[in-house]
């Protein structure tokens, strides 16, 4: 399985839209109640409690503005704000209530039906919560069926990617770090770690190898061009790609490899150790496992321009488009690129890419293992 295969099986109850961006990023777009919404535990332990009865009349949320001018859902009676992801001027406001109301209701109705089907492992990240409030949630969200809870919180030991169960259907994973409240587009990729082995204990499988930091050797590559890896391209009549099957796409300066070849053609301008035809990485754990994405790394730009100007050379929609209709049937491929401080190229994506294309940043101590990943046939400098 994918690890987007996998989250599907998850659904959030909220906090902040963390885990649901994570979901994001691997193009899981699954409805839910409180998938990008920040609730409090008490208001979350209240709707639950009297099972989401005051939605059933609701008379609509209120839309406030955010100071990034994005239009917000606030529901006052609890507390509970999510994202529209529309910013002033792109919606009606009035027509947005209205849209909201009907949302709300249907999402509220939704998590009462997920709750007595069983059929989803439901997700809290927190850092202060107490045992004692995860019990009582776990009471909960037991009363209306045979719900298994994940609580996710801080590890203050090493633990990053563990899962424990700590009594039928209650599950405790740790993580090293939660994403800042006032930025969550980027999240530790502990999350992955942690799903694979949630999902393993809730299907009573054996659970996946856990990976740290530490202890991976260099691992010695030979370099090879594309055409040697894929003699044949996608396609033949347009501006095309190839693609490479079960390639690993490396964290920070994004080498591609494949079985024993690193290709030249993804090799940055000062690349890590190399001699003639052969070049030394670390052999990073596959932080990710995802079933197609499109190469988008920029190399070795020193400044925020040239990385920026380098995302809008190497995306090409029309490349991407191709791609994905080879896809059918599955998730959009996924955007790769690199997670490096200074590298805004969230902000070249979102004037490049549709909002619905999921895009993941690789930390430079992880690696991606992508079943089909795809290459432009011609990679700029």
């Amino acid at each position: 399985m994918t690890d987007s295969d996998i989250l599907r099986a998850f659904e959030s109850l909220g906090d902040n839209c963390e885990f649901g961006l994570v979901q994001s990023s691997l193009g899981v777009e699954q409805l839910g109640f409180f998938r990008f919404n920040s609730v409090s535990a008490d208001a979350l332990l209240r709707v639950i409690g009297n099972g989401f009865a005051d939605f059933d009349n609701f008379s609509g949320p209120e839309i406030e503005i955010a100071c990034n001018d994005e239009l917000i859902v606030h529901i006052p009676d609890y507390g509970f704000r999510y994202h529209t992801f529309y910013r002033k001027g792109e919606a009606d406001i009035d027509r947005l209530r209205r849209q909201q109301t009907r949302v709300t209701q249907y999402l509220a109705r939704k998590f009462r039906e997920d709750l007595c089907a069983a059929e989803k492992i439901f997700t809290r990240k927190s850092a202060t919560a107490s045992i004692g409030e995860i019990t009582a949630l776990h009471a909960a969200l037991r009363r209306h069926g045979d719900a298994t809870l994940l609580w996710v919180t801080l590890a203050g030991d090493g633990r990053a990617g563990e899962v424990e169960m700590l009594e039928p259907g209650l599950l405790k994973g740790y993580i090293d770090c939660f994403s800042a409240y006032k930025d969550a587009t980027t999240a530790s990729f502990a999350w992955f770690e942690i799903c694979r082995a949630a999902h393993a204990l809730w299907r009573g499988t054996a659970v996946p190898e856990r990976h740290g930091n530490e202890g991976f050797a260099n691992r010695q590559y030979r370099i090879a061009a594309l055409a040697e890896i894929t003699p044949a391209w996608i396609s033949q009549d347009t501006p095309g790609f190839a693609t490479i099957t079960n390639a690993i796409v490396h964290g920070g300066h994004g080498i591609v490899t494949a079985g024993d070849a690193a290709i030249a053609e993804t090799l940055p301008e000062m690349p890590p150790r190399h001699s003639g035809a052969l070049i030394i990485l670390r052999d990073e754990p596959a932080g990710a496992i995802i079933a197609a994405a499109y190469h988008l790394f920029a190399g070795a730009g020193e400044d925020e321009e040239s990385r920026v100007q380098a995302v809008h050379a190497r995306f090409q929609p029309c490349i991407y488009d191709q791609f994905a209709k080879t896809m059918a049937g599955q998730a959009s491929p996924i955007l790769l690129f690199p997670d490096m401080e200074g590298f805004r190229v969230l902000n070249a994506l979102r004037e490049l890419a549709p909002r619905h294309v999921p895009r993941l940043a690789i930390p430079a101590d992880r690696a991606v293992q992508v079943q089909r990943l795809c290459l432009p046939r011609s990679l700029p400098d």
